[in-house]
Parts: structure tokens; sequence; C-alpha cells
């Protein structure tokens, strides 16, 4: 052959390649040398798994994190009926660490739904749509003043994330619900922070510790050994200092991985231990103990925040009840004074009576009186 006709075969080649590693069905050629060897029926058998595997995924088979892959209606029906008491005009549900995810529409449709007097959304960062600006370490309410307090992905950004359960158990109300998710399996990431990973176990112990009575934890659900790498495979892509050839193999090669794990998730029960030691998220309620009181009041949502809640609001850093004082809150001994930003409290302070620093201040002052 001329050197002219192998350099078109060899483009041919490449083309072929490329076209097999940018989508057009190198996941499939892999499964199908396996499959190769097992009895047709049983091939098929195999096949069809994980085509409906894939079926299930849809748009996030590439992208954005997976739903449940193992529905837990036992956690679910536990939770609900601790989570039904609850459900009265005069309940206020605290949600931690809202980030931007829940806007005043978001809040006003929770509230309507859950069929409850009001939602607080706290957050340390003052950018987001929140009612108060607080720190999940040194709440600003009063003990035995919620009835319930949540938060979804929030423990991995605080460093001594432990002192938050200790804290929701001191303002929740006798029979009050504790309720958090967080990652397990998951990517470094930012807001601004990340520091931790949190097993079920921890949680279970942790929330005795604190003085939790029932405490539910759930891995189970966000499990398995193929569902979790997946997971994690999504979480990347291709870098900018790539150029567009490589870029582009790279965008092929991610892809046909995310398709492999995505069908391969039919078979996780097949592996040892079914998998559940992989798991992306783990969930956990705890109720405090006591006998809890519904209150039926209803609560006017169309008054300022401070009007609704300043009963409940105290100084983050002594707990002291606080009165409203012009464009401020401060605290009944007049020490310490907290702005109002647009009617929104700013009690923000690095760090509470139970924490590590407030403990061992305490402390120091005990040992100095005596």
């Amino acid at each position: 052959r001329t050197p002219m006709a192998v350099r078109r075969g060899l483009d041919r080649l490449a083309g072929a390649v490329r076209r097999r590693l940018s989508g057009d069905g190198a996941a499939e050629a892999f499964v199908e040398r396996l499959l190769a060897g097992l009895p047709a029926a049983k091939a098929a058998e195999l096949r069809a798994a994980m085509e409906e595997r894939r079926r299930w995924y849809g748009e996030r088979l590439f992208d954005g994190v997976s739903d449940e892959s193992r529905p837990n209606p036992e956690y679910v029906g536990k939770l609900w009926d601790e989570w039904k008491r609850t459900i009265a005009p005069g309940t206020v549900h605290l949600e931690l660490g809202v980030w931007k995810a829940w806007p005043d529409e978001r809040a006003e449709t929770f509230v309507a739904e859950e069929r409850i007097g009001d939602v607080i959304r706290l957050d340390y960062d003052t950018q987001w749509p929140t009612d108060v600006a607080a720190s999940a370490t040194a709440l600003p309410f009063a003990e035995n003043s919620l009835d319930r307090v949540s938060s979804n992905s929030l423990f991995e950004h605080v460093l001594h994330a432990d002192e938050i359960v200790f804290e929701c158990h001191r303002v929740l109300k006798p029979g009050g619900i504790f309720n958090v998710t967080v990652p397990f399996h998951f990517v470094q990431h930012g807001c601004p922070n990340d520091y931790l990973r949190f097993t079920g176990q921890y949680f279970e112990e942790l929330c005795r510790e604190a003085g939790f009575e029932t405490v539910v934890v759930d891995t189970r659900s966000a499990s398995g050994a193929f569902y979790t790498l997946h997971n994690l495979a999504k979480s990347t892509d291709v870098g900018e200092p790539a150029d567009g050839e490589t870029a582009w193999f790279l965008s092929g090669v991610r892809r046909e991985v995310l398709r492999l794990l995505g069908g391969l998730q039919a078979f996780d029960d097949q592996m040892a231990g079914a998998g559940a030691d992989h798991y992306h998220s783990v969930r956990c309620f705890a109720v405090k103990p006591g006998t809890y009181a519904p209150d039926p009041r209803p609560i006017d949502r169309s008054a300022a925040f401070v009007e609704r809640h300043l009963a409940r609001l105290v100084c983050p850093a002594t707990w002291q009840p606080l009165r409203p004082e012009a464009d401020t809150l401060v605290t009944a001994d007049g020490s310490r004074t907290y702005p109002l930003v647009n009617g929104r409290p700013d009690l923000r302070t690095a760090y509470g009576p139970n924490s590590r620093r407030g403990l061992l201040e305490r402390l120091q002052a005990l040992s100095t009186e005596r």
C-alpha cells in the first residue's frame, strides 16, 4: 500500500476508536465480550436488567445526585409515626443550613403542605434567603421552645459538628424531633469548607449521648457498591487544562464509565453483603424524651419574624432573653446587642455556652471564683 492509503486506514481506525469512546457503545462492547461466555438466555437476562436500570435513571444517569437506590419503607414509616404527632397550627420547624435551597416560595409551600405554624430558616451566611443568621452550634433559641429541627447536608461543613446535636436537644420541646441527612461517600465540596464524613453509628451514639431517647438510622436507602461508585463518578468532569481533542476523549470515557456503572447497579444485591457498607448518605431522626404537647394556637406569618418569635429568641452566647430596641435586639442585662438587618436578626456568635470553648470558659470562671 502507498503511504497515503496506510494513513487513510489509520485515520478510519482512529475514528472508530473515538466513536466507541465518545458514547457510541464502548460500555456495551465491554459487557458483550463478558456476556459472550454465558448461555444465551442468561446473557439476555443480565443485559435486560442493566438496560432497565439505566432507564430508571433517566437524565440522572450522567449528572446530578442519584435518587435512593433502595427505598426503606420501615425507616420512613417510623419517621412518619413521630412526625405526624407534631402537625399542629402552632408547630415551629427550624431548618438549619438552608443555603440557597429555601427561597420564600418553598418556605410558604412547606408550611402549607406540612399543616404547621411556621418554618424558621437559619444559616450563618447572610447572602442566602433566611429568617435568622446564626451558628448551628450556638442556636439563638430558648430551651424547650421548638417542635422540630432538621438539616440536610450541613454537618460536613461544621468543624465541631457534634455540638449541633447537643444544641438541637437543648432547644427542642419534650417529644420534639431532630431530623438530619448527611453525605458519606461524596466528593469534597466547599460552602465554604468541607471537614468531615459521618457513619450511621456516629449519629446513633452521639444522639444518645446528647440525651435523645428514640434514635433511628438509615444507611440502606442510598447504598450499593455500584450505586455508590456511580454517584462518585458523576462528580468528576473534564478539567480546563485539557486541550480540545483530549477533552473530547475524556468526556467520552466519562460517559461510558457512567453507563457501565449505572447498568451494573442492577446487581448490587449480588455483591458481598449486598453492598450495604457502601453508601452515599446517612439519614437519622431522634426524639427528645418526654410527653409532646402540640400547640393549637396558630401563628400569624404575616407578622414580622421578631414579633412572631421574640419569646423564643435568646442571646446565643449567654442564653439571656432578648428585647427589641430600635433596629437591634439587646440582652436583658444590656451587655450584648445584635442588629436587625431588614427585619432579620443577625445573632451570629463565635461559640455558645454548650461549645467546647464555652464550657472551658465556664470552668475557668468557676476556678477563678474559688
